[in-house]
């Protein structure tokens, strides 16, 4: 256990395992009733904003908001990216929480090591996940997670927002370059969620730190089908997402 309080769980989609929680489905639950008004850290008595740290994985060193109270990291991408955009969105929802702005600073730090680890300005972001624990990037041999430069980017920015530390502005900008150089031909880099998070990420990157990224092209692989040989795999190819 992360918190020392009680927790709870939500199955992710139906059928899943009795008793079978996600931090997708449990912080998205909790984020979208903070959007829509409802104050999740009062309600019938329970703190269930507080209860998402359950999700930040301080315990077992990985310091990341990933998919389950213990996990590790280097499987895929976007189960230990997506979290952590959602955990950050929570904080900046309630700015007062002094527990959940801890979290995602130490998160903001911890995938901006990654970003070190993937070669920094020239991070390659074209892998399918990083093993934090390890410090390497980690291909399966099956897909690869680019929009992963995302989400993390999404992350770092909003910690550069929050703190001002320069380094987090800088991954960010990392992020947003490799996005940046990727050509058209090497195919969409979606692969799940996470790269809808590249054009708002380049469009305040241009606004408000005077960057001039490619913000249609990045809408367009957001609303264009994948025929390149990156991003996520036709199906019929035998290759999917983890389970």
């Amino acid at each position: 256990m992360n918190i020392s309080g009680p927790g709870f769980a939500l199955p992710a989609y139906v059928g899943a395992p009795a008793g079978r929680g996600e931090g997708i489905a449990c912080l998205a639950a909790v984020t979208g009733a903070s959007l829509a008004g409802i104050d999740k850290s009062t309600q019938d008595g329970r703190d269930w904003t507080g209860m998402c740290l359950e999700w930040f994985n301080g315990k077992n060193g990985q310091g990341v908001a990933l998919n389950g109270p213990s996990s590790g990291t280097g499987g895929s991408f976007w189960y230990e990216i997506f979290p952590g955009v959602l955990l950050t969105q929570l904080a900046d929802l309630h700015p007062s929480r002094a527990d959940l702005a801890g979290a995602v600073r130490t998160m903001a730090d911890r995938w901006r090591g990654a970003c070190e680890g993937l070669g920094g300005k020239d991070a390659d972001f074209d892998w399918t996940g990083f093993d934090l624990a390890a410090g390497k990037p980690v291909f399966n041999g099956l897909w690869r997670e680019p929009d992963a430069a995302a989400g993390i980017g999404w992350i770092e920015y909003a910690a550069w927002r929050r703190w001002g530390d320069p380094r987090h502005l800088e991954a960010a900008c990392w992020c947003a370059d490799f996005l940046e150089r990727r050509k058209a031909e090497a195919g969409s880099p979606l692969y799940e969620v996470l790269l809808y998070y590249a054009p708002v990420l380049a469009a305040r990157l241009n606004a408000e730190e005077g960057r001039r990224y490619d913000v249609d092209k990045l809408v367009q692989w957001c609303l264009s089908e994948n025929r390149g040989p990156g991003g996520r795999p036709d199906r019929a190819q035998g290759h999917g997402h983890l389970d």
